[in-house]
Formats: C-alpha cells, structure tokens, sequence
C-alpha cells in the first residue's frame, strides 16, 4: 500500500472549532506523534472521503502539514455520526516505514455465489484479523475463496492466505468462517415433526473440533 497523499493544517482546539470546520467541508483531526508531540489538525472532508473509499478502513497517508513538513500516518481511529454515520473525527498514528506495526483488517470471501447455487452459505465468527508488517505492506483486505468448500466446513485465521511480508497476530485457532445449510435448504430437509409444526432452522456454526 503507497501513502496517499493528503493536506493537513493545524488548527485550535475546542467543539466550536470542530463544528465550524465541519460546516465548511473540514474534519478535525489528531496525529498521534511518533515520539514527538502530537499535533491537532483539520483535513479536507471530501478529499478524506476518497481516501477512505479506495484505500480500505486503515490507509496509509503521506500528510502533509502546513508549517511541519511531512508525516507518514495510518488511520487509528474514526468517530462517526450515530445515525447517519457520517465522520467527525479521524485519529492519525505516525509510523516509521523501516518498522512492522500491528493492524486489524477486514476479511473478504469470494466464491459465495458458487455455494449459494448448491444451497450453502457463509456465517461470519470474525471479520477482521490482526497481522503485522510494514506499512508498506498494509494489505487492504484479506481474501477467502469458499468456492470449493463443503457444508460443515470451519476456515480458521491460520488457513486464510497472507500477502508477502505479512504475519498473522491473531490466535491461528480462531475460528473466521463456517459454511452451513441455508435456512430455506435446512426446512426443506428437516422432517416434519409429528405435530404438524414447523421445525425451526438452525443457522448457528458450533465448533465440533473438526475441520
């Protein structure tokens, strides 16, 4: 992942402050300094926003502050609207590009439509996973093909493919994936019980310590 440049300027600190910069398209924002002090800072909204839509939930960011030169930063932290989930404040971490750092990312499944055609389907148990590596090596996503997968299957963090340079921190047991009956396959198989009553369905993956 290249850092994506952005401009930064610092600015005064306070809640007026942060909704006047909102109400002219600014986000405030805080870089968290490398062993220097941190730095409180307003960014471009719409500029953030492309960022944040092609370069995935934790971009690296080449910032570049009025006043302080360059800063190589990823996104910490986001603090949204609770209803219309637009963002309020971003959280910088600077980081070195010659250092490994920890970070939490999203995992994505290809090959469900091949599963939903044989009346299968994916249950989430984690959708993020945390490696480490360069930030240079920040991946996006991490990809997981279940194409060829079979009802009943457990896809643990250890079995997910990790790009070169990129190590897995999360507990390699830990359970990601489960491939199970889809509900309307799982009632029509299901016997009908005595009574006449439908018999509920079950979607819950259960860890039988069996892959």
């Amino acid at each position: 992942m290249q850092p994506v440049k952005l401009e930064a300027s610092v600015r005064e600190v306070g809640k007026g402050i942060s909704r006047s910069l909102r109400r002219n398209a600014r986000l405030p924002a805080v870089l968290y300094g490398q062993g220097r002090a941190n730095l409180s800072l307003a960014v471009g909204a719409r500029e953030f926003g492309r960022i944040m839509q092609i370069a995935g939930k934790h971009p690296l960011v080449a910032l570049e502050v009025k006043g302080h030169g360059a800063r190589t930063a990823v996104v910490k932290e986001l603090q949204r609207h609770p209803a219309s989930r637009d963002i309020l404040h971003v959280d910088f971490q600077e980081v070195s590009l010659a250092q490994r750092m920890s970070v939490r990312i999203a995992v994505t499944v290809q090959g469900a439509e091949e599963l939903e055609r044989q009346g299968l389907t994916v249950q989430h148990q984690s959708r993020e996973l945390e490696i480490e590596c360069l930030p240079l090596d920040i991946p996006d996503r991490l990809l997981v093909n279940v194409s060829a997968s079979k009802a009943g299957a457990l896809i643990r963090a250890a079995s997910i493919p990790l790009p070169p340079g990129v190590s897995l921190l999360s507990d390699p047991e830990e359970l990601v994936l489960g491939v199970i009956l889809a509900r309307a396959a799982q009632v029509a198989e299901a016997p009908p019980p005595e009574d006449g009553t439908a018999a509920p369905a079950e979607s819950t993956v259960k860890d039988s310590g069996q892959d």
